[in-house]
């Protein structure tokens, strides 16, 4: 919900940014790519029963960053005429043909702007615990051997969480030594896929988690199982 508040808001930033520049009302320019947007998408959505891909409260974003937004440069007439299938002409008529093609050219720029601002790969990361020093005072706690949680079991669980398959949207991941018993889990996406990013991060974070607890209560059993044999044999 955040994220789609904070793209809308990106949008009317865009629209009144644009007006400002080429010195057209703020109201006709939001009328034009936000508000028309919105009123054809739901004029659509209602007559497909609520099967569009889009929905109303995205269309006017939707509209700027992806229709207008993955324009090729120089494709000012391809802009006018989607700007066009959601205005009027007469709209045109009211600014003057020059102000109007100023306000084409000028929109567009900002749209592929923010479109790759968007789409640019960034760094996203989260730092984790495994195996650190309270892992290893509740295992000695337990009475067992430190050798249990020692740093092959740490690569090992390490090695197992670099196989998680990152989604199409994010880069694989990487992991680096934050501190003792801390590390860092990266990847990188485009910002607007933040959520997805932090998603799979964590996924990560679990996998590696659940396979060093697994390792090192294997390891554990099994020095309780020798302890009693020797014993025994003695």
């Amino acid at each position: 919900m955040e994220k789609s508040r904070r793209i809308q808001r990106c949008a009317r930033f865009i629209v009144d940014r644009a007006a400002a520049r080429v010195g057209v009302s703020r109201l006709w320019a939001r009328r034009i790519a936000l508000f028309e947007p919105y009123r054809r998408s739901l004029l659509s959505h209602v007559g497909k029963d609520g099967t569009d891909d889009v929905r109303p409260c995205q269309a006017a974003s939707h509209f700027l960053l992806e229709t207008m937004g993955n324009l090729p440069d120089g494709a000012e007439r391809d802009a006018e005429q989607h700007l066009l299938l959601s205005g009027d002409r007469r709209d045109v008529e009211k600014v003057g043909k020059g102000r109007w093609q100023r306000f084409v050219r000028v929109l567009l720029a900002l749209c592929q702007e923010e479109q790759r601002r968007l789409s640019k790969p960034v760094v996203h990361c989260v730092e984790a615990t495994l195996g650190g020093h309270k892992a290893i005072a509740n295992l000695l706690a337990r009475d067992a051997s430190p050798n249990v949680c020692d740093i092959s079991r740490v690569t090992s669980s390490l090695d197992h969480c670099m196989e998680l398959q990152p989604p199409r949207e994010c880069e694989p991941l990487s992991v680096s030594m934050a501190g003792a018993g801390r590390y860092t889990f990266t990847t990188k996406a485009a910002s607007s896929e933040a959520v997805r990013a932090l998603s799979f991060l964590e996924s990560a974070v679990t996998r590696a988690n659940d396979s060093w607890e697994d390792g090192v209560e294997t390891a554990v059993k099994s020095g309780t199982t020798t302890s009693a044999n020797d014993a025994s044999e003695v």
